[in-house]
């Protein structure tokens, strides 16, 4: 996984790309939780070139989206999602999280 976490005025941007499994979400969830717990206007996770995800990848972005939807801060998911992907992440719930290119 090459995830890159941005910091910006607007909100924090986590840019996902290739594997988002189990093997990799572990770093990714402490250094997101440290961020949150800091005063932050939005998230947006972006797809960038995701290969693969699996049910860790999918309880982060649960727990994410749990997080944010505690402290009022908008949440959303952009970018594009294969069609092998979009199944998952519609039946773990975030079919209206989902926004562009889908």
């Amino acid at each position: 996984m090459n995830t890159e976490i941005k910091k910006s005025k607007q909100g924090l941007i986590l840019d996902i790309k290739g594997k988002f499994t189990i093997d990799f979400v572990d770093q990714l969830k402490r250094e997101v939780v440290a961020l949150l717990n800091e005063k932050t206007k939005s998230v947006t996770v972006t797809f960038g070139s995701i290969s693969s995800i699996d049910v860790a990848g999918i309880q982060l972005l649960q727990s994410i989206k749990k997080t944010c939807t505690s402290k009022k801060i908008p949440f959303k998911i952009e970018g594009t999602v294969s069609n092998e992907l979009m199944p998952l992440l519609s039946n773990a719930g975030f079919d209206n999280t989902l926004n562009s290119n889908i």
